[in-house]
């Protein structure tokens, strides 16, 4: 074990183990780094589909109740029946328009979910092949021993 041929071999061997073994945990931190950025991400898109949808409702609400003054000004009753009816296409339209805005920011942060997990599921995918990486240059490494110290 003192010749200096065995000594390299060791020492390549152990170098080259300890770094696919932090390889293999750099890439899992990194996977699971980008994974909650993927994350925040599907949080903001839910919340900015939500402001879009009480957005939308202020303007309805303010629409029909422009509706609703125009409709008096012009000398109509506010209870007839085509003006209830007018009102309540701009209410139908306006509810249409939320619901559409939450189902796109919902449709947005499940794709932005999906790609975190499939993120840690590579990550983790990655830091098992360096682990299995690692252990195959261990046992070549021993073999290269054994083979010099022959």
């Amino acid at each position: 074990m003192a010749d200096p041929v065995s000594w390299l071999v060791v020492g390549s061997t152990v170098l080259g183990v300890g770094s696919q073994v932090y390889g293999a945990q750099s890439e899992k931190k990194a996977a699971s780094s980008e994974a909650r950025q993927h994350e925040m991400n599907a949080f903001r898109a839910r919340r900015a589909g939500k402001s879009r949808a009480e957005e939308q409702h202020r303007i309805t609400a303010r629409l029909a109740s422009d509706a609703q003054a125009a409709q008096a000004a012009s000398g109509f009753s506010a209870s007839d029946a085509q003006a209830i009816k007018q009102r309540g296409d701009i209410h139908g339209a306006g509810k249409y328009n939320e619901l559409a805005y939450l189902y796109e920011a919902n449709m947005d942060a499940l794709g932005l979910q999906n790609v975190a997990r499939n993120t840690r599921k590579t990550g983790s995918r990655n830091a098992t092949a360096g682990y299995i990486n690692a252990a195959s240059t261990a046992i070549g490494g021993y073999s290269d021993y054994k083979t010099a110290t022959a």
